[in-house]
């Protein structure tokens, strides 16, 4: 006989569990909605991405070929603006391509030492070599 009073206990003990669990407490309700803290996850990811000066882990920076610019600068100043001969070109190396950018290079001429600005204009690495000086 002592079997029922304890299977009848935890029988009433099951179903206070049960029904316990089926009713939320208020606060558990205001923490269920979603929606709000989605998007403010979402925008906050969106701003940091945008504003962040430091590449995220999945961005990779990408420099220039230098020994490429050289032949490059060297093209476009005999061929583009008539200088010759060029005996020396000299473009820094590890310059990012980061649009808006702008370094020097050096051209080394019989006449003496010219020097060139770089403006990187596109993320493909387009850049405008600029008037000898």
């Amino acid at each position: 006989m002592r079997r029922r009073p304890l299977a009848a206990l935890a029988g009433i003990a099951c179903l206070g569990l049960l029904t316990a669990c089926e009713q939320p407490a208020g606060d558990e309700e205001s923490a269920a909605e979603p929606t709000s803290a989605v998007t403010t996850t979402e925008s906050a990811e969106k701003d940091t991405a945008v504003t962040s000066p430091v590449p995220t882990p999945t961005e990779t920076v990408r420099f220039f070929d230098v020994e490429k610019m050289n032949a490059d600068v060297r093209n476009v100043v005999t061929e583009g603006y008539g200088l010759q001969p060029v005996r020396e070109v000299s473009c820094p190396r590890n310059e990012p391509v980061q649009v808006g950018a702008s370094f020097v290079c050096y051209i080394q001429l019989d006449a003496g030492e010219r020097k060139v600005t770089i403006t990187v204009e596109t993320d493909q690495g387009r850049y405008r070599v600029g008037a000898p000086e």
